[in-house]
């Protein structure tokens, strides 16, 4: 009976506190998790929607048409630097972050 009461003791003066610490370090890593996942879906959700968008407002057309009146000596030049690779993600990248801006849980 008395390790019972020793127990029971033991559990109030220090258990408590392990059990709280313990339990809300859990709930601190699933809510890290969950908000990583949900940042994660929303900007594959933002990429999808961005090159959507691009594509509708026709700005690769735009550049297209740009770029062929470009004289190509310089044309060369600047393809061999990857300048069309580097505008490219550039445009991409300000278009996801510009449709992330809709979206309320990938700024938490």
């Amino acid at each position: 009976m008395q390790e019972f009461f020793a127990w029971i003791t033991a559990f109030f003066s220090t258990g408590i506190y392990e059990l709280i610490t313990s339990a809300t370090a859990q709930l601190v890593e699933w809510l890290t998790i969950m908000k990583l996942e949900s940042m994660l879906w929303c900007i594959k959700f933002g990429w999808d929607v961005a090159v959507k968008v691009i594509n509708n407002i026709g700005l690769s057309a735009a550049i297209q048409a740009a770029w062929g009146k470009l004289d190509s000596e310089l044309l060369n030049a600047l393809m061999w630097f990857r300048v069309p690779d580097a505008i490219n993600m550039m445009v991409n990248a300000f278009g996801t972050r510009f449709v992330l801006r809709f979206i309320p849980l990938a700024g938490w």
